[in-house]
């Protein structure tokens, strides 16, 4: 490591314990590990992950504890980017190994295409089948290394973003608690630290990262929140961020204790699903029954989202006095009879292809190519499609009624320079694959003798969004 003037020693010593302070916090002192426990790390090549290795690596020497880290090629972006990012981290371990640092490193490489097929197969987008196959992995690496635990480098504006992004996403109390700093084998030792800090840290020592691209775009919600939405509420309301801290601080207790109530109620086990009395379901509080739910979701091996105004519905069952109901979704059905709410995986699953559907108003809908939300006015409407977390499709000014469809045999698009182009020919540019086409839904203009092809709403699966500009 470069040498460093005083203060950048001060620096160096107050971040790193910061870090040490943050595993105490998460319940874990390095002072009481035994020797030859062995801890990982997971590293991208970002500021934060090559903070937290620096600082661990500090923390740990002084104990002779073995630091095993993993980073993930996902294999979803450019092979220049993400590979690049991979080796400049087994880069930089290598550099930790001969200043005598005790590091072991492994660099995870995901098929290409793996994140696309796990999209397709959980229902829930590229984003989110990306980090469950990466949390899968961490998994794999600690038992084939025999980690501890592993450290994630998510940080106190990570934690502002999420908490904002789940509020503006109508989250309830497990997701106003934002991100835990342990769960199971998972801790993130930097929660209480500022972004600005850490690069601070790793500027005081001549240390560079990698930066993903993608992190400027704002087009993705956490992006916008980032970029323009906390900027703004900094320079209108001064201490915002302590308040939503504590708010944040406060429901994780609160969830805490509705998670212990629901937790001793068991759902049984049946043939294609689980069940439970309706009368132990009615007796309970609104937030314990909604937890039920999710949990029975969860036990019935539901991949799909399930809106929350159909798990309100449910849960009000109770107060509307039905002896029998029953909802049916696309992978699921939740149904009351003979005084026994049953929770079933439909057996029959319905299929996304050949899905049409005309909006003529204001409003929420549940069509198999995801959640379409239509808001403003009937000559101005905006048209949100969403995908997991902060993807999704955004088309404004747009007029009633419309139509969302999937593609049929002789679409064709305007392009930028006013040609016409075949839909089949854009989703090969993406390398759409042919079982996944059908699933991709276009908004059509009903309004013009024309009645155009105005996006093809590729975000929700991880692609790009064709928008013909008006």
């Amino acid at each position: 490591m470069a040498d460093t003037a005083p203060v950048f020693v001060s620096i160096i010593e107050h971040f790193e314990q910061q870090v040490l302070n943050g595993l105490k916090n998460a319940g874990i002192d390095p002072e009481s590990f035994v020797r030859d426990i062995v801890l990982g790390v997971a590293v991208s090549g970002g500021a934060d992950s090559i903070a937290m290795l620096t600082a661990l690596a500090h923390i740990c020497l002084r104990k002779s504890i073995k630091l095993c880290v993993i980073t993930v090629n996902h294999h979803i972006r450019p092979d220049a980017e993400t590979n690049g990012d991979a080796c400049f981290v087994a880069e930089y371990c290598d550099t930790l190994v001969k200043s005598g640092f005790s590091v072991d490193y492994r660099i995870y490489e995901l098929e290409k295409g793996a994140v696309d097929c796990e999209a397709e197969k959980r229902g829930r987008g590229v984003e989110e089948a990306a980090r469950f196959l990466r949390y899968k992995a961490f998994m794999e690496f600690a038992r084939i290394k025999g980690c501890t635990y592993i450290c994630l480098a998510h940080n106190r504006n990570d934690q502002l973003e999420t908490l904002l992004m789940r509020f503006l996403q109508g989250s309830g109390n497990p997701g106003a608690a934002g991100i835990l700093r342990k769960r199971d084998i998972f801790v993130r030792p930097m929660l209480d630290i500022q972004r600005s800090d850490i690069e601070q840290y790793l500027v005081c020592q001549n240390i560079s990262w990698c930066t993903d691209q993608t992190n400027s775009d704002i087009r993705f919600l956490r992006n916008r929140i980032r970029k323009k939405l906390m900027p703004f509420l900094d320079s209108l309301i001064p201490g915002w961020q302590h308040a939503v801290l504590a708010g944040s601080e406060k429901a994780y207790h609160d969830t805490l204790a509705l998670d212990a109530s629901a937790g001793k109620i068991l759902w049984k086990t049946e043939k294609h699903g689980v069940s439970l009395p309706e009368t132990v379901f009615s007796e309970q509080p609104f937030a314990v029954r909604r937890r039920l739910l999710y949990r029975a979701f969860d036990l019935t091996g539901c991949m799909n989202r399930i809106p929350y105004k159909v798990v309100r519905e449910v849960c009000m069952w109770p107060e509307a006095g039905l002896r029998s109901a029953a909802v049916r979704m696309t992978d699921i059905c939740i149904r009351l009879s003979a005084a026994v709410i049953f929770v079933e995986k439909n057996q029959k699953k319905a299929t996304q292809y050949g899905f049409f559907a005309i909006i003529d108003k204001i409003g929420e809908y549940e069509l198999p190519c995801g959640t379409v939300t239509v808001s403003g006015t009937g000559n101005a409407v905006s048209v949100y499609i969403g995908g997991p977390c902060d993807t999704g499709t955004v088309y404004g000014c747009l007029a009633l009624p419309f139509c969302i469809r999937s593609r049929q045999p002789d679409d064709r698009v305007q392009a930028a320079d006013g040609s016409m182009k075949a839909l089949n020919d854009i989703f090969s540019s993406w390398h759409v694959e042919e079982k996944r086409r059908d699933c991709v839904p276009v908004i059509q203009e009903l309004q013009t003798p024309g009645q155009l092809i105005l996006c093809i709403c590729g975000r929700p699966f991880g692609y790009d969004d064709w928008i013909v500009k008006q």
